[in-house]
């Protein structure tokens, strides 16, 4: 499982249907605060905040520094979350995908770049994540199906 870190902001959390210029703003915010923390490599926007339906929160998935230990990049997670949420003024979740299962770096990596500070690093990640799923997700289709026929 893909370790991450959310913050809750209030009591509602039905999904709302945030505007053009809402979401642009939404993106500003997660730009500009993830390029301040050196410790992020790179990062991608995933999730239904992407899409053209109500969301309840945004969804961040970032790579770390790779010397940094587990437990430092929970901390960042948390530290992100909570600083992207009252900037936003959304609840943010934050994944760290150093360590995280390939399906959901898969899945991460199909969304929008945040920020990226050496090109190749993130090219060589993009690929290997999608070389590795693209081999794993046939077997892992049957086995779902294998898990779910009656």
């Amino acid at each position: 499982m893909a370790r991450g870190a959310r913050v809750n902001m209030s009591l509602d959390e039905r999904p709302q249907k945030l505007s053009r210029r809402e979401k642009g703003r939404i993106r500003r915010v997660v730009r500009e605060t993830l390029a301040e923390r050196r410790e992020v490599r790179f990062a991608f926007l995933h999730g239904s905040f992407l899409d053209n339906i109500p969301c309840q929160d945004v969804d961040v998935a970032v790579y770390y520094e790779p010397d940094l230990d587990s437990e430092a990049q929970m901390d960042l997670s948390l530290s992100l979350a909570a600083q992207l949420s009252v900037r936003a003024r959304i609840e943010v979740d934050v994944h760290g995908l150093n360590q995280a299962r390939l399906p959901f770096r898969y899945a991460a990596t199909r969304g929008e770049v945040m920020v990226m500070r050496d090109e190749q690093e993130l090219g060589e990640f993009l690929e290997r994540t999608w070389r590795d799923y693209l081999d794993f997700e046939p077997l892992y289709r049957a086995t779902i199906e294998d898990i779910l026929a009656p």
